[in-house]
């Protein structure tokens, strides 16, 4: 399996792929991983889908730390 298999092609993802890459209008893998949107689009389909689940963990901790630190501020 490939980045590219998994981001572009891969069926079992087909749905994830169309929510959240297909308005990148692009098949093109370096323009996937190389604009912002792009970046943005990847992150959300590999959160979204659990293929990598140490960046749900991330995610999580990121979203524990910014409820912190609002806490502290209130």
């Amino acid at each position: 399996m490939t980045v590219r298999h998994v981001l572009l092609s891969c069926p079992t993802w087909a749905a994830q792929r169309h929510q959240y890459l297909a308005r990148l209008h692009t098949l093109d893998l370096k323009k996937v991983l190389g604009t912002p949107e792009g970046i943005k689009a990847a992150v959300e389909f590999i959160l979204a889908t659990n293929i990598l689940p140490q960046f749900s963990r991330v995610a999580r901790e990121e979203q524990d730390n910014r409820r912190e630190d609002s806490e502290a501020v209130s």
